[in-house]
Order: structure tokens, then sequence, then C-alpha cells
């Protein structure tokens, strides 16, 4: 049997005459679509029969690509009579039968799976591909009508011949050489009875069977997305290969991670050995197929092409639904007064950036754009700095504003520039990256020199440049050189975090006046004047004054079936309700893998999760309730092994291991988790104990190498398929408090044994998330780019991580982004994987996070990738941003910082949120007390900027804050600052680092909590 790989295949396609292939598309070529396989509504069926018998809601299962819910669900039909094994052919015909045995039932179950569906980019690229003559006949066994739809997308008033037995006794029924030609070959859900079980399969209508076998004997066969596993076709497909009919071939496209049946298998060797065109063709998938077929026929179409310039892609975020602040955030943001919007604009024989560096004086900044040079400063130093460089006449032109708008702006970093050149000349030191610190503010702290220091930092915002002034410290010796990187880091943080909201405030207000001259902030070079005013930027939520709002906080449910258990501290949430997902009556089972020496230490301490302890945190006392004991919290037991257990526990030697490298330290352990590998249906979570004698073991970084113990481990164990809980000695022998450590330990714990703690109380069942991030690592000596995602929906089902290696990465300031064609893939198998775990909604909507800017090509890629979604966002999400605010009322800066949830908006497409702040609620602080996480300095928001989407910013805000309290491995806290997108993307990025990792597979998450 001969198999061929997707560019071989694309190649010969291309070159074949047109309307000499015709296709057969089963349901595999309908999953993007958001249609399920065959094989997903079988799972479909086993949920609802196995729920229906046991009276138990279908959302407690809705996540079918968990192993435990499946074998759940399957373990109640192994035990039945006449019921067919797992996995095979006969199950879809027996289980649609057993959950709907009327027939008009069965119809409305398909009728409602295919409606207002929208087709993928494989069916728009067919589409295109039938418009221009290439293909004229379709025959399909799947009840849409896509390959309809694909058509008229790209032309509406497009003639297309539709043949199934709706029509046989019409003039119609016959192959329409005038127009392309669709074969339904199972029934058109618009007009026929459908056929959808075994019975109704075998007997595929005598006449449409000859239309379909007189149209593609002289011609060849190209199999999609289909599995063979109906007789009716298959007899058919079968009687032409043995009559040698199909003369130009049968290729059968399989996705490279299926297997094709014995009979499929059986079929293809003979039509390979009958027909030497034939071949086996290894795809990504239906869409990814077309649209390489589509790119390689040098096909144009802006309805593909440009689906991401669509007018009703992209709309003004409205703010009004959120409530109005009842308090004022007075911000550290000045206004620009006036900016250079001009520029001295000439040719010059300069080619590159360094000798324009060279090149410049103290009296004029540049920049190279479009092969001339753009300069600020006078016109006098310009000429005397250039000299004989200059090329052409020296003309004044004005500043495009897209040139000041862009990420990391050449134009912004001039004013930059002009701001650095005037504070050096008034005294100030700068260090760092647009930081400068005052040396008459030194004092000593630690045997080290402390002084004063600005971090300035300016952006274009709506139309005008905002300077963010960030009061900080530098920090020398005594000798006044330089401290170790974490020594610093350590002071800095330090002093930062004594700076609440009243210090904030003075020490933005004293820098204001440090910085100006006359009360006024200007910074001049020639006749380039950047003024600011000196009042700082204010937001209300009432008066004449900018807008602020604050959203409502989250609050989470804990019952499927109660909609009462509500709670916005998750801890409490637990104790009175139990987890989300529990499972009466059965235990946790660990496993523990630790130096012999040390097995008393992690014993001890795991023991600690069956005790109660209370907290001694002052600032949590409301929020972190008594810990009572895993099994009171969780309604289950948990099950410790003894050194006595040969299954459960293994030990090593530590004065062995000490002597060995990080390397061989790894290996060994490895060796290890191979042998409990063995016995892993006898435990649900790996303990890994690394007491502190071996934390030389924990990394290995230089320029060649990227070593990260805990990471190998988890990647190493994932594809072993054991979970793992890695304890360190700090959190064992630790003058942390107990309580707030037994919290995280056991909520971690419990997710990756049982799975979902809590979900958030106003979901919306259509939508989907996407975490994007990228990373370069080496592999083999060279320099790769990454891309890390996971998609899941507001209940945290079907949340799979996935890797892929980047073909041809768009380096932009030295970050990967992703061309169209790989964003395009990682799009559609995200979507593969999260229809995998068979959802109990459509999915309409499709929320995309990520740190960078959205390219053109990444825009492009998304569109294309989920050209079915009609409703996509794509947020770009920045942690470290500039802008703080001071919470004030009655023009007194408040005790407390400023509230979580407070969102202001910036431009149309721009706002800030913090998800970082104090929050107000009984089950914190007590009853009109504040609570803030931590307790320390002043909180940054996160900046958020729209490219693409119409929601509104109630609803973007909602789903951010949401989002933030969904990582189930850090229940010891109320939320964490980023949403659970980008934080598992950000844990992604790391272990995609380790030589271990496999790419274009998904992972559980769990794997890697």
């Amino acid at each position: 049997m001969r198999t061929i790989d997707v560019n071989t295949f694309v190649n010969s396609f291309k070159i074949k005459p047109d309307k000499s292939m015709s296709f057969l598309l089963g349901a595999g070529a309908s999953v993007s679509s958001n249609i399920p396989s065959g094989g997903q509504m079988v799972w479909d069926f086993k949920r609802t029969l196995y729920c229906t018998a046991n009276k138990i809601r279908t959302s407690l299962y809705g996540d079918l690509s968990k192993g435990n819910v499946q074998k759940e669900i399957q373990s109640y039909f192994d035990g039945k009579d006449g019921y067919p094994k797992l996995w095979s052919t006969e199950e879809y015909s027996f289980y649609f039968e057993k959950c709907y045995p009327s027939r008009s039932d069965r119809e409305y179950y398909i009728r409602d799976k295919v409606r207002d569906i929208k087709p993928s980019l494989g069916y728009l690229c067919m589409g295109e591909m039938i418009i221009n003559g290439k293909i004229d006949l379709v025959a399909t066994t799947n009840f849409d009508n896509l390959v309809q739809a694909g058509a008229h997308s790209i032309n509406p008033g497009f003639s297309l011949k539709t043949i199934s037995s709706a029509v046989s006794n019409s003039v119609g029924f016959a192959l329409n050489e005038g127009f392309p030609n669709i074969i339904k070959l199972h029934g058109d859900y618009l007009f026929d009875k459908l056929k959808n079980t075994t019975s109704e399969l075998q007997n595929l209508e005598d006449k449409i069977a000859d239309i379909w076998k007189s149209s593609i004997k002289e011609n060849g066969l190209i199999v999609i997305g289909y599995a063979g596993n109906d007789n009716s076709v298959m007899s058919v497909l079968e009687d032409l290969i043995k009559k040698g009919a199909i003369k130009k071939g049968v290729y059968w496209c399989k996705t490279k991670d299926s297997k094709l049946s014995e009979r499929v298998q059986k079929f293809m060797e003979n039509a390979c050995n009958d027909n030497e065109q034939s071949a086996v063709v290894e795809i990504e998938d239906f869409d990814d197929l077309m649209y390489s077929i589509y790119v390689a026929m040098n096909l144009n179409n802006s309805n593909i092409d440009e689906l991401w310039k669509a007018n009703d892609k992209k709309q003004e975020i409205t703010y009004n639904s959120i409530g109005r602040h009842t308090e004022i955030a007075i911000t550290n943001a000045l206004h620009a007064i006036q900016f250079p919007k001009k520029c001295y604009v000439f040719s010059s024989n300069i080619s590159t950036w360094k000798e324009l560096r060279a090149t410049i004086n103290d009296s004029c900044v540049a920049i190279l754009h479009k092969g001339k040079v753009w300069a600020l400063g006078s016109k006098n130093g310009i000429l005397e700095a250039f000299a004989d460089k200059i090329t052409s006449n020296i003309e004044e032109m004005d500043i495009p504003i897209y040139m000041m708008k862009l990420e990391n702006s050449d134009v912004i970093g001039m004013f930059y520039e002009i701001i650095e050149k005037f504070l050096i000349s008034k005294g100030l030191i700068a260090y760092g990256k647009n930081k400068y610190f005052d040396r008459s503010s030194r004092r000593l702290i630690n045997d080290c020199f402390v002084y004063d220091a600005i971090k300035i930092s300016l952006s274009f915002v709506d139309h005008n440049v905002i300077m963010n002034l960030l009061p900080t410290v530098h920090v020398l010796k005594s000798d006044e050189s330089q401290l170790d990187r974490f020594s610093y880091q350590s002071i800095v943080n330090n002093e930062i975090s004594k700076l609440y909201n009243k210090q904030m405030d003075e020490k933005i207000d004293i820098w204001i006046k440090k910085l100006s001259n006359n009360r006024k902030l200007i910074f001049e070079l020639g006749n380039a004047i950047i003024e600011f005013n000196t009042q700082r930027i204010r937001f209300s939520g009432t008066g004449s004054i900018d807008k602020c709002y604050l959203a409502k906080e989250t609050e989470l449910v804990f019952d499927y079936d109660n909609d009462g258990c509500v709670a916005v501290n998750q801890l409490k949430g637990l104790i009175n309700y139990g987890p989300l997902e529990s499972y009466v009556n059965r235990s946790v089972r660990l496993a523990i893998l630790s130096p012999r020496e040390c097995a008393k230490d992690i014993w001890k301490h795991l023991n600690e999760l069956n005790r109660h302890h209370a907290t001694t945190l002052k600032q949590d006392k409301v929020f972190l309730p008594e810990y009572i004991g895993f099994h009171d919290v969780f309604k289950c037991g948990l099950d410790i092994p003894n050194g006595d257990d040969t299954k459960r526990f293994m030990g090593y030697s530590l004065s062995e291991a000490i002597k060995t490298s990080a390397q061989e330290f790894f290996n060994g352990i490895c060796q290890y988790i191979d042998v409990m590998e063995r016995e892993k249906h006898e435990f649900d979570v790996l303990v890994i104990y690394i007491p502190n004698q071996l934390s030389k073991m924990r990394e290995l970084k230089n320029e060649n190498v990227y070593f990260d113990l805990h990471n190998s481990l988890k990647i190493y164990c994932a594809g072993k398929g054991i979970v793992t809980q890695i304890i360190e000695e700090r959190s064992v022998h630790t003058k942390n408090d107990m309580a707030k450590i037994m919290w995280g330990l056991s909520t971690a714990i419990y997710a990756k044994a049982i799975g979902k703690l809590w979900k958030p109380r106003i979901t919306r069942y259509d939508t989907a998330y996407i975490g994007l991030s990228y990373v370069q690592s080496i592999k083999n000596d060279e320099k790769i780019s990454i891309g890390c995602s996971q998609l899941f929906d507001s209940e945290g089902n079907g949340m799979e991580l996935y890797l892929r290696p980047l073909k041809d990465p768009q380096i932009i300031q030295r970050n990967p982004y992703m061309r169209s064609g790989d964003t395009c893939r990682l799009m559609n198998n995200l979507k593969r994987i999260y229809d995998e775990s068979v959802p109990l909604h459509k999915l309409n909507r499709i929320v995309i996070h990520k740190t960078t800017h959205f390219t053109k090509e990444e825009m492009e890629g998304i569109t294309k990738g989920l050209a079915g979604v009609d409703n996509i966002e794509l947020l770009q999400i920045q942690e470290f941003s500039a802008w703080r605010a001071i919470r004030f009322q009655n023009d007194t800066a408040t005790p407390f910082p400023i509230q979580r949830g407070t969102v202001i908006p910036l431009d149309k497409d721009t706002f800030l949120i913090w998800t970082h702040g104090s929050v107000q609620h009984d089950e914190l602080a007590g009853k009109k007390l504040n609570y803030y996480k931590n307790g320390r300095g002043i909180p940054a928001p996160l900046l958020v900027k729209r490219f693409m989407g119409k929601s509104s910013a109630l609803e973007l805000v909602n789903e951010i804050l949401m989002l933030t309290k969904m990582n189930w491995n850090s229940g010891d806290g109320l939320y964490k600052i980023l949403p659970v997108t980008l934080d598992f993307a950000k844990a992604l990025s790391r272990v995609a680092k380790q030589d271990l990792v496999i790419y274009d597979r998904p992972y559980d998450f769990r794997y890697f909590m």
C-alpha cells in the first residue's frame, strides 16, 4: 500500500485536468464547522443514556475527552449483554437507536446538530475550486449543506445541483453537466428522511448508487473525513475497485494520528495494487488540505484572504453597562500639551542603525524609516552631524499618526531620547531602560546606598502623548559598585512594597516638581518641544471628568444542580458545599518518590493534609477559613502510602544522588518513574519530593542548554500518563502559615486527581477561550520558535495544552510571531482538540488572549482557521503596565488601594483593568471592610487592547475577572493577576524549552499544574 505526504498530493492534484477528480466527504470534514463526527456523537449518545439511567445532569460530564470520564461511562455499558465492544464499528448505529429509537427523533437530533452552521476554511476553499471549475462532483455521507454553503459564501448566486432521495421522482434526478453536482448519499436534512442507522445505511438507493458509480468511473476519487464504517458506501467502492473502474486512482486521506479500519486498509491495498496512482495521504485535517490546494493553485478571493478585514469583525468598545465607580482615581499619567508633529526628513548614504547612532550629536535625534532619515532637534545641528552624508534636500514633513501608534514606535523612541538628554543635563543619572536616579537622595540601608528614582513611560493614547511617572529606587553597594541581580531586586521590591496610596501619591507629586521648571514640565531639543500638563489625569464614576467603572466580583458555583451553592471566596465555598466534581466513597490515592533518608519528612507533611489548621496571618484571617482536613473539605479520603507499600512508595539513596550532575540525577529519577509507571493504575497523583541537598539539580541554563528539573519531570511524567505534585523542602520545613500551605496543596492534589473544584456562576456556554504565547528554544543546536496554546470553555471543559513548532516565524523586536499559515493550522488543531471533548453546546464565539500585539498575518490565519466561528475576540493583555492609580475619597488618598474590577477606558480599543486590588465582601475581610491580597504596595492594572471583536466592555471585563479565578492550582489565593489563559500559556512556555517535549500533540492541563 502506497503512502504519500500532503505536499506530494497537493502538487499532483494541482496539475491534474479540471473535473478529473471527484470527492467523497465524511463526517471528519465537517468537525471544524461545529458538527460532531460519528465517534463524537457515539460518546454523546453514551453520556445521554448513562445520565438518564442514573438521574444525573449531563453537565457533570461536560468534557468527554477525559480518560476517567470515558472510563466511568463505558464501565456502565461494558456490564450489559448485547452491547457492542468499545470502538467497534457497530457502536454508532447501536447507540443512536438506543438513545433515540424513533426515526423522527433521530432526524430531530441531526437537524439540531447541522442547523445554522457556518462553513469552515476548507469548505470555503472547496467552494472557490468548484466555482473555478476545478471540481464538479462532491459526494458526501454528511447531512449538512456545507459544500453548498462554502460555494455560496464565495458567490451567492452560483448554481449547484443537489442529488438525493428527496428528488428521486423529479426530472432532475441525474447528473447535470451544466452545473457542479453534490450527491447526498445518506439523505439531505432539509428535505428527505435521513439515513443514520445500520438498517437504513445498508440500502443506499440503487439509483443514487448508479449515478455515483457512473460519475467516478472514468475519473479519480479523493476521500476525506470518511471512516468507511457503513456497508452501503464501501460496497460501491469495493465493487468499482474490483472491476478496475476508477481510472485515475483513489486517494484516501487520513489524519496523521489516526489509523485506517481493517476494511479500509484492505480496500486501499487492493486500490494501490490495481492502480499505481492510488495512495493513502497523511494530512493535518480537511481545512489544512483544502487551504494548501487553494494556495498551491494561486487562487485569490477576498472572502478567504481578507476575512479578518470584514466590517463586522470589530466594533468600538462600549462601557455603559458596567457600573460607575463611586470614587475618584488619580493616575500617575500626564497629558502632553504639545509634542513634535513634524520631522526633518532627508535621504542619506546611511543604511544601518549602528551607523546612524554613530552620526547623531547632542543637538538632534534621528531614526531610519523607509530608506530615509527622520530627525528632530536643531536644523543646524542636523546639518552639522550629517554633513556630507545627506544626499537630498531636507524637508519638514508631518509625522503620520500610524508611526506613533506602532508597538515600540521609533518616533516615540525619539521622544524618549529628547527627555533623556534633557534630564541628564539637569543632573539626573540614567540607568536601565528609561530610568533615572537622583544622586542627592542617597541614603544607607543594609550597607547599600539607596537612591530615589523614576521610571518614565511614554505612549500614544487617543491622539495624544501620555507620560507615566513610576517612582522606584536604585541601589548600589557602599563602594557604588553593582549588586548581584537577586540582592538588587530584593531591596527594590522591599522599598516599593512600602509605598501605599498616600506615600505613592506624594512621591509622584515630588517627582513632577523635581522635573518641572517654573511649574512647567518641558523637554526641549532645538525646535523639538515636548510639554506635559503638571496636573495628573484623573477619572471618576460621576461628574464631567473622564469616566471610570467598577465591575462586580466573580461569584463561583459548587454544584451543577443547585445554583444556590454560590460563593465569592472559593475556600468557603468548598467548606460549605464541597467541590463541583466530587466522587463520594472513594479516596485520592497518592504515590511517593523520595530519598529514603527524607521519607519521614514528606510523610509527615502529607499527613498534615488530614489535620486541622487555622491561619495565623492577620491580613488573611477572614479570607482563609480554618483548614478542616482533606476528607471534610473534599468529601473523599486521602490515601497516603507508607514505606511498606512497594507499589506506591519508592525511595532512592540521597547520599548517592548528591554525587551526580543535574542531568544524571534527572535520568536516574526517570528510571524510578519508569518502574512506577507499571503500577500507575494503583495511584492518582505521584508526589516527588526534592530536599534542599538536591537544590543544585534544579536547573542548568546557558547558551546551549536549558534544563529545568521541575519542568523536565512534568513533561516526562506527562509522556507516561502520570500526574505529579512536586514538593520542595522549603514547603515542608517552613515558618510560613500552615493553613495557607495546606489549602494550596490540597486544592492542587484534588484538581489533579479528580477534576473541577468550582465554575463561574455566570457563563456563556457558546464561548471558548484560547491563550497564546511564543517561546524560543534550542533544539539540536538550532534555535526554534514554538507556539504554546490551549483552548477551553468557561467551565474548564476541553482544557488541553498544545505546542507547535513555527515553520517560518516573523521576528519583531526579537520576539517571534506566527505567519498566517502556522496560525491557521494552530487554530484548526485547537478547534479539533476542543471538539474531541464533545461539548454540550455549539461554539459560536472564541476569545483569544495574548501578551503581545496581533500582527496582520496572525489575524489572517486566525480568521481562516476559525472561519466557521462568527464572533472572534482578539485581546492583547499586557501584565507589566506603567499605569498606576491612587484611590481618593473626598480629596484624600484612602488607606486601601484601588478596587479590583476597576476599569478605565483609554481609547475606543484600549482599557485598563485592575485584576489585583482591594475587594469589599463579607466573605473576604468582614462586612464593609477591604481585603487586599498580600497587602503590599499599590497594584498595577492590566492593559487590554482589542484587535478584533464586538463584545461589550462588561462581557470582556467579566470574563477576564472570571478567568483570574479559574486556576485550580492556586486555591490558597482569591485570584491570580493574569487570566488563566495567559497563566497556563506562560507555564507552557517554560515547559516548551525542555528537550523532552513532544510537539503537535495535546496534553491534559493537569500534567503541568
